[in-house]
C-alpha cells in the first residue's frame, strides 16, 4: 500500500527551510563540539595546575544551570491555567 505524500511536502519552499534547518543545526553542532573541546582542555589544564577556579567555575555554573531549570518548572507549574470547564 502506497500513501500519497501531503502537498506541502512536495512544495520547493518546504524542502529549502528543511535544508536551511540541517544546515543550522550542523552549524550549532559544530560550534557546541569546538566549544566543548576548548572548555575540556582550559579545564584540565586548571586542574593540572591545581587551580580552585577550575573547579569553582564549573560547579557554579552547573549550580547556577540548575537552580535556573527549577526556577523555570516553578514559574510554569505556577502559572498552569485552569482545565476548562467542558472538559
Amino acid at each position: 500500500m502506497t500513501v500519497a505524500a501531503p502537498h506541502w511536502y512536495k512544495d520547493e519552499r518546504y524542502r529549502r527551510m528543511n535544508q536551511q534547518s540541517t544546515a543550522l543545526a550542523r552549524r550549532f553542532g559544530a560550534i557546541m563540539t569546538v566549544l566543548s573541546v576548548v572548555s575540556a582542555l582550559l579545564f584540565v589544564a586548571g586542574v593540572a595546575r591545581r587551580s580552585y577556579v577550575a573547579l569553582a567555575v564549573p560547579v557554579g555554573v552547573v549550580v547556577l544551570g540548575g537552580l535556573a531549570v527549577s526556577t523555570w518548572l516553578g514559574r510554569v507549574l505556577m502559572t498552569t491555567p485552569e482545565p476548562p470547564e467542558e472538559f
